[in-house]
Order: structure tokens, then sequence, then C-alpha cells
């Protein structure tokens, strides 16, 4: 990815986790406001998940709920 799209997909993270509800929305709209490509916008997705999954799991190993 270009220096502009990493920054975008950085920002885009916490509405990654706001659209977990809807994925697929959310996958087609920001893959045409970023203009990634679907091959981008799911490497994408998938290493946000993981960055949330870490921070839970972080979370929960120093005793609290969620991150």
């Amino acid at each position: 990815m270009k220096a502009p799209q990493v920054n975008a997909a950085i920002r885009a993270i916490p509405q990654i986790e706001v659209a977990e509800r809807n994925p697929e929305a959310a996958f087609r709209e920001y893959i045409q406001t970023a203009q990634l490509s679907e091959h981008e916008w799911q490497a994408l997705f998938i290493y946000a998940l993981k960055l949330k999954r870490a921070r839970h799991d972080l979370a929960r190993a120093a005793g609290g709920n969620h991150a």
C-alpha cells in the first residue's frame, strides 16, 4: 500500500470496530472512499481484527474486561 493509503487504513480501524455488525457494507464503503483494492481492504480488515483481538487479550491478561 502507498503511504496515504496506509494512513487512511490506520484511521479506519475505529470504523472497522464500529462496523462489525455489518462488515460487508463497511468493506464496500471503505474500498470506495479510501480507494483500496479488494485485496488491500481484506488484508487491512484481517490486520485490524488481529489488533483488536490482541488488545482484548492484553486487557484480559491485565485483569480488565475489555480493551
